[in-house]
């Protein structure tokens, strides 16, 4: 037994000192194997650190949902300021639209004011522009008197006035009627002629070209006819017959169709003018020395120049007498006269539509038996356009 202790104390000093070395920190073996208190640290300390990372977790989940709630809020203010801002830019589009048309209807109703006005100031101006246009065309009345100086070398002279009054229209018929008055040096007598009155119809045939239609009458009513009729007073009536032409023959009704072919390209103009005349005896079948019948023609040549206030002219006429009349029959010479003439015409405004019109000529005989005479004449004229 005492072995038995003495055998045991190495053991006890064994374990002496391994729990000496434990105290120490010097032992190898795992303290917390054998200390129940460092166990249930270790076992701590891991519910610490779960509970630490799970709210941890639980934090971090929780800011993501913050920030997924203010991106998701974000992103709904975003969406509703651009579904704001898209609203209002429609809303300004259309604003401008509607601005755009109510300028536009604006302009068009302006427009339209502006047109009416201009269509109403053409119709006042077209109004405006007729009546000036009215106020100043001539009413188509011309009066006018000639007169003629014809004279001879033997210094026999014979005057002639004719008055003549004429309306006369741009298209349709136009009137003239003329009555003439003689007074002769050779028989120192005077007489009044017959009545003339014509009418004319003008023609335009473009290019510059006009025709004009004319007819006459000649009323016997002049004295110097009948077979109680003064010597003196015939011989005078019949002397105006040489330039004044059947207007001048006693005792004969006259009628007489006559045309005129014109051209004018400004300021020249030149013309062609041909009558023909059929006169019969009425009365003073004892005295009248024409005969009981006779026809002539008239015609002449005209060329001239026209400007704003004057024409020249100058030109040739024939009258040709048909038939064998006694006065031919004694005088073969006499069935043509030919003559050259010339002459100046003016005219001057008086008014909104008068004109004075003067006209000078100059003719001359160039084939017997006149030329023998020298015969000639001077004629002035006298008128007024209304």
């Amino acid at each position: 037994m005492a072995r038995s202790c003495k055998s045991q104390r190495p053991h006890v000093l064994l374990m002496a000192l391994a729990m000496a070395l434990a105290g120490t920190g010097g032992a190898a073996a795992d303290p917390a194997a054998d200390d129940p208190p460092a166990k249930a640290r270790s076992t701590k300390k891991p519910e610490k650190q779960r509970k630490a990372a799970a709210a941890k977790k639980a934090a971090a989940k929780k800011a993501a949902a913050a920030k997924a709630a203010a991106a998701k809020q974000a992103a709904d203010e975003a969406a509703e300021a651009e579904a704001a801002e898209a609203e209002q830019a429609k809303a300004d589009a259309q604003a401008k639209a509607d601005a755009q048309a109510k300028a536009e209807e604006a302009n068009a109703a302006e427009a339209k004011r502006a047109e009416d006005h201009a269509a109403a100031q053409l119709q006042i101006d077209a109004k405006a522009a007729a009546d000036a246009k009215a106020a100043a065309t001539p009413i188509g009345i011309n009066v006018s008197v000639t007169g003629s100086n014809q004279s001879r070398n033997d210094d026999a002279r014979t005057l002639l006035f004719v008055g003549n009054v004429a309306y006369t229209r741009p298209s349709g018929l136009s009137f003239f009627a003329r009555l003439g008055w003689v007074q002769d040096d050779a028989a120192s007598a005077n007489a009044i002629s017959n009545a003339l009155a014509g009418v004319s119809y003008p023609i335009s045939l473009g290019a510059g070209f006009a025709l004009g239609l004319r007819a006459v009458v000649i009323a016997p009513i002049g004295q110097g006819g009948g077979d109680a009729a003064s010597p003196d007073v015939l011989h005078a009536a019949l002397a105006a017959t040489d330039w004044g032409g059947p207007m001048f023959a006693p005792d004969h009704l006259t009628i007489g169709p006559g045309v005129r072919l014109a051209f004018q390209h400004a300021p020249l103009f030149a013309l062609v003018d041909a009558t023909v005349y059929y006169a019969t005896r009425t009365r003073g079948d004892m005295t009248d020395p024409l005969g009981a019948s006779i026809t002539l023609s008239s015609t002449k040549q005209i060329v001239g120049a026209a400007f704003s206030r004057f024409a020249l002219y100058g030109g040739a006429a024939q009258t040709r007498y048909f038939g064998d009349p006694a006065f031919v029959m004694a005088d073969p010479n006499a069935r043509d006269d030919f003559f050259v003439f010339g002459g100046l015409d003016a005219g001057f405004a008086l008014g909104v539509r008068s004109k004075l019109k003067l006209g000078a000529l100059y003719a001359r005989a160039i084939d017997l038996p006149k030329s023998n005479v020298s015969f000639q004449v001077i004629e002035l004229t006298t008128g007024i356009d209304f």
